[in-house]
C-alpha cells in the first residue's frame, strides 16, 4: 500500500537532505494550522503496490496537547473511489492552543500492508476563523459599503443612496407604459386562448355522446364507410388470411395461437377413431384370453397330481431337462415368479412384466366417435338467442362475396385481427372461442399413428405372447404324461 499527497511531494527530496539536521523543525512547519471553532480535514491518497487507488478501510486517532484522546484510533475515515481517505474534525471554540498529535492507520500487520501516517495539526488562537472575521465586520458600528465609482468618493453617503433611488424611480416610470401594454397583450392572448379551449371542449363533449352501443344498435342504414379511401381498403378477407404468421406476435392473441400451433397438416395426424381402437384391442385381447383359458384348463388338470405323487414316483424323470434352469419349477413356481426376476430380454416373462401394467377393465369402452357428433342432424350452437349478432346476420356476413374490414376511424389492419387477445374471445359458440378453447397444443405434438401401424404393433406383440403361451402349453401338456 502506498501513499500520495501532492503537498508532501514538493518537499520530499528536501526533507531527505535536511532530515538529520532539522527534522523537528520541518515536521512542525508542515503541520496544518486551524483556529478554534473551525474544521480541519485530515487525509491521504492511498494506492496498492500497483499504484491503483484503493478504498480499503483506514482509521484515525486524535489527542489534544494534554494527551487526552478526542477521537479514538479505531474511528473509520471516509474514502473516495480515487483513493482519497479523509476525516473532518470540528475544533471546538475553546480548544487548547498547541500541537494535537494525530495518526492515520491503514492495512494490518497480518496482511503485511500496515501503514501509519502522522497527521498531527496545530491549533492556533492567533488565527481568526472566517466566522470570527464576518462577525467582526458586521458588528462594527461605523461599517459602510465602498466603491471607487461613487460620486462622493470611496465611501457611500446618504446623498448617493438618495440619488440612486431617484434614478430608479424615473426608470420605473419610463417603463410603466411598456409594462402596461405588455399586460394588455397578455390579457388579450389569454382571452383568445380561453375561447379556443372552450370551442374545442364543445367539440370533444359532442364526441362523447356516441357510444359503441349506439353504433352497433343502430337499427337501419348502418354501413362501413370510407371503403374507397380507407388505409386498409385492401384488408378484405383475403388480406386477413394472407397476413404473414411472423407478424402475429401479440402474446395471448388468437393470431399467435394459430401461428404457433398450426405447424403441421391436419391430414398428417391420425384418423383413428375410438371404435377402430376398441376393435383392434378387442381382437388382440380375445386371442390372448383364448390362449390363457386354454392354458388354465391344462393347468387345472395338473391339480390331480400332487407334488408328493411326482417326487415319490420311483422312475420319475424329466426328459431333456437335465441342464434346464427350471428343473424344479412346477406350474405354481412359474406363475409366482417375482416381476423383478423376469429380466431376460425376449422372454415371455419380461414381455408380460413390461406390458401388462394395468387391468384390462380400466381401459375405455366408449363407442362414440367424432363422426357421430358431426353426423348428428340436429346439432346447433347454443346461446344464439342472447347473442349480440343473430345467426342470420352472421350467415349474411360470411356469405357476402366481397366482404371487407374497413377503417371506420380505427385504422384496423389485417394483423390487428390476428393479434386480438385470446383471453377476450369468451363468447360461447363463436369461432374465436372455439379455436381458443380447443387449439391448446401444437398439431405436431399429436400422434401420426395410423390404424395400419397400430394393428402391426399389436399383431407383433400378441404374436410374441401367443407363441410363448403355445410353447408353454406344449411343455405343460408333456407333464400330463
Amino acid at each position: 500500500m502506498k501513499l500520495k499527497n501532492p503537498k508532501h511531494s514538493l518537499y520530499f527530496f528536501l526533507v531527505l537532505l535536511v532530515s538529520f539536521f532539522s527534522i523537528v523543525h520541518i515536521a512542525f512547519a508542515e503541520y496544518q494550522k486551524v483556529a478554534p471553532g473551525s474544521s480541519i480535514t485530515l487525509g491521504e491518497y492511498i494506492f496498492d503496490d500497483n499504484f491503483i487507488a484503493t478504498t480499503s478501510p483506514c482509521t484515525i486517532g486524535i489527542t489534544d496537547p494534554t494527551n487526552v484522546v478526542q477521537v479514538a484510533s479505531t474511528t473509520l475515515m471516509t474514502s473516495n473511489s480515487d483513493g482519497w481517505h479523509y476525516y473532518t474534525y470540528s475544533v471546538s471554540g475553546g480548544a487548547q492552543n498547541g500541537v494535537w498529535p494525530s495518526i492515520m492507520i491503514c492495512g494490518s500487520t497480518a496482511g503485511g500492508d500496515l501503514v501509519k501516517v502522522d497527521k498531527t495539526f496545530y491549533v492556533d488562537t492567533g488565527i481568526l476563523s472566517t466566522s470570527s472575521i464576518a462577525s467582526a465586520i458586521w458588528n462594527s458600528a461605523t461599517r459602510t459599503l465602498t466603491s471607487s465609482q461613487l460620486n462622493s468618493g470611496s465611501l457611500a453617503t446618504l446623498n448617493d443612496i438618495q440619488n440612486a433611488s431617484t434614478s430608479l424611480g424615473a426608470l420605473s416610470a419610463a417603463n410603466a407604459a411598456a409594462i402596461s401594454a405588455a399586460r394588455t397583450d397578455i390579457a388579450n392572448a389569454s382571452s383568445s386562448l380561453y375561447a379556443a379551449i372552450l370551442a374545442n371542449r364543445t367539440i370533444l363533449n359532442s364526441l362523447n355522446n356516441i357510444s359503441a352501443a349506439d353504433v352497433w344498435n343502430y337499427a337501419s342504414g348502418r354501413t362501413l364507410t370510407d371503403y374507397a379511401t380507407s388505409s386498409i381498403a385492401s384488408a378484405s378477407a383475403q388480406a386477413i388470411w394472407n397476413s404473414a404468421s411472423n407478424q402475429l406476435t401479440s402474446i395471448g392473441s388468437i393470431g399467435k395461437l394459430l401461428a404457433d400451433n398450426i405447424d403441421a397438416q391436419i391430414s398428417s395426424r391420425s384418423t383413428l377413431t375410438l371404435g377402430q381402437l376398441n376393435a383392434s384391442l378387442l381382437a388382440a385381447t380375445t386371442s390372448i384370453i383364448n390362449e390363457v383359458v386354454a392354458n388354465r384348463s391344462l393347468i387345472s388338470s395338473l391339480n390331480n397330481i400332487s407334488a408328493t405323487d411326482v417326487w415319490s414316483y420311483a422312475n420319475r424323470s424329466i426328459p431333456g431337462l437335465s441342464t434346464s434352469t427350471i428343473a424344479n419349477a412346477s406350474a405354481d413356481l412359474v406363475w409366482n415368479r417375482a416381476l423383478g426376476q423376469l429380466t431376460t430380454s425376449g422372454s415371455i416373462g419380461k414381455l408380460l412384466a413390461d406390458n401388462v401394467d394395468a387391468q384390462i377393465s380400466t381401459r375405455g369402452t366408449s363407442s362414440i366417435t367424432a363422426s357421430d357428433v358431426w353426423n348428428s342432424a340436429a346439432r346447433t350452437l347454443t346461446d344464439y338467442a342472447t347473442s349480440s349478432i343473430s345467426q342470420a346476420a352472421a350467415v349474411a356476413v360470411w356469405n357476402n362475396a366481397a366482404r371487407t374490414l374497413t377503417d371506420y376511424g380505427n385504422n384496423i389492419a389485417a394483423a390487428d385481427v390476428w393479434n386480438v387477445l385470446s383471453s377476450t374471445l369468451n363468447t360461447v359458440g363463436t369461432v374465436g372461442n372455439t379455436v381458443t378453447s380447443n387449439l391448446d397444443a401444437q398439431i405436431s405434438s399429436r400422434s401420426t399413428l395410423t390404424l395400419g401401424q397400430l394393428n402391426a404393433s399389436l399383431l407383433a406383440a400378441t404374436t410374441s405372447i401367443i407363441n410363448e403361451v403355445v410353447a408353454n402349453r406344449s411343455l405343460i401338456s408333456s407333464l400330463n404324461n
